[in-house]
């Protein structure tokens, strides 16, 4: 999820839209990915998504729940 969630830069994931498939109380898998409504960088402008500098694609970087930024969530996840 959290490697889906960066390629795509979903900024709207929360603790409500990932699930987990269970089976007689016992927890079998997470669920399929879904509300990615927010991802492709559906809200940037044009004009933002043009700039070459830094500190642009650093505000552009934000996600949830976890961390901030995409690249700090990477770093919750082993190799």
């Amino acid at each position: 999820m959290i490697v889906m969630d960066f390629l795509i830069n979903n900024i709207d994931r929360h603790l409500r839209n990932f699930s987990i498939v269970t089976k007689n109380g016992k927890i079998i898998k997470f669920a399929s990915l879904y509300d990615h409504g927010l991802s492709l960088y559906a809200d940037i402008q044009d004009f933002e998504l043009e700039q070459d500098d830094k500190e642009t694609w650093e505000m552009i970087d934000e996600c949830k729940p976890f961390c901030t930024s995409h690249y700090e969530q990477l770093e919750l996840i082993g190799d």
